[in-house]
């Protein structure tokens, strides 16, 4: 899953280049500059994003798939020089996980009455809200239309998560559903909402990296980003009972800079 991740996000980066390549430098030459050294900039961005819990160890947190959020945060940069800047970000990401097949109960479930797992047919998903604060280095090239890249650390600060689980289904003793847990066919609902905010580290660490394009106007500037997040820290408090697992976030939005020099 991590591998096709990562097929994705190349795929659209390397898009975003041959699409738009001919037509920059078609109007820019090799010797445009961006911004003047030590030019400041400020802005705002926000868009939607893929994530997904993975690196699980347990059957009781393995096999997730992508849920979609969104995003919103301040950005600030500072030139280097003509191809080089800074950029710090200070981020809301709404992230999500889920999974919908066979899987064990939930430890704390009131259905979970055995001294053994029990496994149920129904749908999981695992609701977090980050902090998140990321450093990056990026380079760019072009003037009024600007190709950029850039690659970073982050760091992310838990505020909030909940799990909602959902379906009917019986009991099984095994993840196969071939041995039914009593004998009377009864089906049970799962419907379910849960705080889990203890559950999860308050800080996690991870790298970012992506691709964008900018239009400028004097001292403003749109632009379309890509990027990719990979958690490089587990998630989980306790992992003996919850087991672990790692954030990876595809995101995609739109941002506004001004720039701040006189």
């Amino acid at each position: 899953m991590k591998n096709k991740t990562i097929k994705i996000l190349s795929l659209a980066i390397a898009a975003l280049f041959v699409c738009n390549s001919n037509h920059i430098f078609a109007q820019e030459t090799a010797t445009t500059t961006v911004c003047k050294p030590h030019d400041m900039t400020i802005g705002v961005h926000g868009g939607s994003n893929l994530s997904l819990l993975y690196a699980g160890n347990y059957e009781i947190n393995k096999n997730y798939n992508f849920g979609v959020g969104y995003n919103l945060g301040l950005n600030s940069s500072y030139a280097i020089n003509n191809f080089l800047s800074v950029v710090a970000e200070v981020n809301f990401a709404k992230m999500n996980s889920e999974r919908k097949d066979m899987q064990p109960l939930m430890v704390n479930s009131p259905l979970q009455t055995t001294p053994y797992p029990l496994f149920a047919n129904y749908k999981k998903v695992e609701k977090f809200d980050y902090i998140e604060v990321p450093v990056m280095l990026r380079a760019t090239t072009g003037k009024k239309i600007k190709l950029y890249g850039n690659v970073g650390p982050y760091i992310g600060f838990a505020t909030s998560a909940t799990m909602e689980t959902s379906g009917r289904s019986m009991l099984y003793k095994d993840l196969g559903g071939q041995i039914q847990e009593g004998s009377n066919n009864t089906i049970y609902s799962l419907d379910g909402n849960q705080n889990i905010t203890k559950t999860i580290k308050t800080i996690t660490f991870g790298l970012t990296g992506g691709a964008g394009l900018g239009y400028t106007y004097d001292k403003h500037t749109i632009m379309l980003d890509v990027r990719y997040d990979i958690g490089l820290t587990n998630i989980r408090e306790n992992t003996a009972l919850n087991g672990k697992n790692n954030l990876q976030t595809i995101m995609a939005g739109l941002g506004y800079s001004y720039s701040l020099r006189k």
